[in-house]
């Protein structure tokens, strides 16, 4: 992902406070633009990925096959 945990830790913390801004008041002080939201996503999907994998790895192995 090359990223260091800090660096995850502070655009997690900055995701989660611009979408509880949102879900809670409707609006945003700061709004994202197109690039914010679609680094969002990057954000989310790249860490879903990973479990993906570790868990089609593990079921690849048996007992699971």
């Amino acid at each position: 992902m090359n990223t260091t945990q800090n660096m995850l830790v502070l655009r997690l913390r900055s995701f989660l406070e611009i979408r509880n801004e949102c879900a809670y008041t409707g609006t945003a002080r700061n709004i994202p633009t197109t690039t914010d939201v679609q680094g969002y996503c990057d954000l989310i999907e790249q860490p879903g990925m990973g479990m993906d994998a570790v868990f089609q790895n593990l079921l690849a192995s048996p007992p699971y096959i």
